[in-house]
C-alpha cells in the first residue's frame, strides 16, 4: 500500500483513501472524483461490490468515474467479474510504476471520449 500512495501522489494534486468500500461509496456520494482506484479485498464491503454501489450512483447522477480494480488476485477470472461489473482496468500487485502510468494513460482517455 505504501509504495503504491508513493506512485499516486505523484500523479494527483489531490488523493482521499477510503479505509473499506462502504466508506468509498459515502466518499462518492459526496464528492466527485477524475478516477478510483479499487481494492478488491476490503473489509465491510469488497470492492466488486462497491463498484456496483458506485455504478448504480452514476446512473441517478448522470455521471460516470473510471475504475481501476487492484487485486493480489491474478486468475482470468478475477479480471473478467472486475470488468463486468464495470470496472475499466484491472492492475495485480505487485504495483509497477509503468503498470500505473498505463492504466491512468488509458482510462483517462477513454473517459475523454465518453
Amino acid at each position: 500500500m505504501k509504495l503504491t500512495k508513493s506512485y499516486l501522489n505523484q500523479y494527483a494534486s489531490s488523493i482521499e483513501w477510503a479505509k473499506n468500500g462502504l466508506e468509498g461509496c459515502e466518499m462518492y456520494q459526496q464528492d466527485r472524483f477524475d478516477l478510483i482506484f479499487m481494492d478488491l479485498q476490503m473489509p465491510i464491503m469488497d470492492g466488486i461490490m462497491a463498484t456496483m454501489k458506485i455504478r448504480e450512483l452514476e446512473k441517478e447522477l448522470n455521471v460516470y468515474t473510471p475504475i481501476v480494480a487492484l487485486t493480489a488476485q491474478a486468475e482470468k477470472y478475477d479480471k473478467e467479474k472486475c470488468l463486468a461489473v464495470g470496472m475499466d482496468y484491472y492492475l495485480t500487485k505487485p504495483l509497477y510504476k509503468d503498470q500505473l502510468e498505463t492504466a491512468i494513460s488509458i482510462v483517462l482517455q477513454r473517459d475523454q471520449v465518453r
